[in-house]
């Protein structure tokens, strides 16, 4: 399924991008880049979930599985420098 393949696709760059940054430079967030970056990102991840719980019935239980675990480690990267 093509949503499929975009959420997660889209989930996996966010956690790679956000869980580069180390907690010194979370600390740091406003002075090295901009923090709605990751406010913004984390609102993606919020519709995905959204839209997979409209959508639910459309997913295998792996394919749930797989998709509710990718975002949720993207939210926690996302989290830290929050």
């Amino acid at each position: 399924m093509h949503e499929y393949d975009d959420i997660m696709s889209v989930s996996t760059d966010i956690y790679n991008y956000f869980s580069k940054i180390t907690k010194e430079a979370a600390r740091n967030a406003y002075e090295q880049w901009d923090i709605s970056e990751a406010r913004s990102q984390s609102g993606t991840l919020s519709l995905y979930l959204e839209n997979i719980s409209k959508n639910i019935d459309s997913y295998s239980n792996d394919e749930l599985s797989k998709m509710i675990y990718t975002i949720s480690r993207a939210q926690r990267e996302i989290f830290k420098l929050l």
